[in-house]
């Protein structure tokens, strides 16, 4: 068996494992096969229009002041982006964000009713999970500590220039994208992974197993989600357990591992 260990979180393979106790399942040692795979593919931009803006970008405006909502509104027009509504209130943007599901909400902190921007957009990410930039005039540091927990793309403090919200815009809504796009991937490689006939597992320089799909867990053995924590040299003879410690000293110098187990 010939493992490969890079960094400081090794995916290792493994073929015959000498076991130091039989698995649950079985009372001899049996063959093992762990065998991983790497799958790669380009990443794709966000869609651009002509003029290389971000194109269908759907803007929802929380802002209690007439005119600062209007200039808003203009700015982003000018964008390309098309506003979908300007509203007053906390409760009234929670409702908005649900019947227009914009792709973004830009929203002061301090707006009218019982219900702030902070709170507003706690909910809006958590019901219909649109992005947020934060708008505000103060620098409230209570207010601000508040809104990192709801998780905003931006902050604008005001006033700003058309040229700021631009910037914050369109390299928040760019950020936001490429995040949503590698959740999706990391989706769908874990679906893909967790349905493989073959085991694969992950470890950490403890080796201690940080994941493993639900056939690595009938290969050795065990009940679906208890390998997770458990050193692998549970299932390692005292030979093969000299193997392991010896090679995981190399990486936590920094050095790359290949070595075979039996």
């Amino acid at each position: 068996m010939r493992i490969s260990d890079r960094g400081k979180f090794p995916l290792w393979q493994t073929s015959r494992i000498g076991l130091n106790s039989p698995p649950e399942s079985s009372p001899e040692a049996i063959p093992i096969s762990l065998r991983l795979f790497i799958l790669e593919e380009g990443r794709k931009e966000p869609e651009m229009d002509s003029g290389g803006k971000m194109s269908k970008v759907h803007v929802l405006i929380v802002e209690d002041e007439v005119l600062v909502a209007r200039d808003t509104e203009s700015m982003l027009q000018h964008f390309g982006y098309e506003v979908v509504g300007i509203v007053r209130t906390g409760e009234e943007a929670v409702i908005k964000a649900g019947e227009f599901m914009p792709d973004l909400v830009l929203m002061d902190i301090r707006v009218q009713g019982n219900m702030d921007g902070v709170e507003a957009a706690a909910r809006i990410r958590e019901i219909y999970g649109i992005p947020i930039i934060f708008v505000s005039a103060y620098a409230d540091e209570v207010a601000l500590e508040r809104s990192k927990l709801t998780g905003p793309i931006g902050y604008l403090l005001k006033p700003f220039e058309e040229k700021e919200l631009r910037m914050v815009v369109e390299t928040a809504l760019y950020k936001w994208r490429m995040d949503q796009e590698l959740r999706q991937k990391e989706e769908h490689y874990r679906t893909l992974v967790e349905s493989l006939q073959d085991g694969i597992a992950q470890a950490d320089t403890e080796e201690r197993f940080t994941f493993a799909n639900q056939a690595a867990h009938k290969i050795f053995g065990v009940a679906p989600g208890t390998l997770i924590g458990r050193s692998i040299m549970e299932f390692l003879d005292e030979e093969n357990m000299a193997v392991v410690g010896a090679e995981n000293s190399r990486r936590l110098k920094g050095e790359t591992s290949t070595y075979e187990l039996c």
